[in-house]
């Protein structure tokens, strides 16, 4: 594990000197990579906080015409440009919408048409059968018709 060394010109720091004159002795500590780093025996660290006003936040310059124009007037851009935006959204996904619905619509008229169709076809085989039907019934009224006639005579 290496630490870094944080020197005096980082952490400002400030070297005591004891009432004899002599620098104050500093601890050092050894890396495992076997370096070496000194230990400050005290950082000071120096903050500054900024002073807040009571004043209030209004602006010092008064607001003129021009200045409120102005500031209208990129209001009234940024509501512009918002409802357009919401308008190109809402149309596109009503225009997808229709397109939806009329290929809904396609799809079932012709689901319909075909079975129309499918159920005239069955009308027209059914009518021929019962048609079919109906002329064999009438050739075999008529031939009984010919022969009670045949028989009354």
């Amino acid at each position: 594990m290496n630490s870094g060394c944080f020197d005096e010109f980082i952490w400002a720091t400030d070297e005591k000197k004891k009432s004899s004159g002599k620098k104050a002795k500093r601890a050092k500590l050894e890396n495992q990579d076997g370096s070496s780093m000194f230990v400050a025996e005290f950082v000071t660290i120096k903050y500054e906080e900024e002073q807040m006003s009571n004043q209030s936040p209004h602006l010092k310059v008064p607001l003129t015409f021009k200045s409120a124009l102005w500031l209208s007037l990129g209001v009234i851009t940024i509501v512009i440009a918002s409802a357009w935006t919401a308008f190109t959204y809402l149309d596109s996904k009503i225009e997808s919408s229709r397109i939806n619905t009329e290929a809904k619509i396609e799809a079932l008229g012709a689901d319909t048409r075909a079975h129309f169709e499918s159920s005239r076809l069955e009308a027209k085989t059914d009518n021929s059968a019962i048609n079919a039907q109906l002329q064999a019934i009438s050739n075999s009224m008529a031939e009984l018709n010919g022969r009670l006639s045949k028989d009354s005579k």
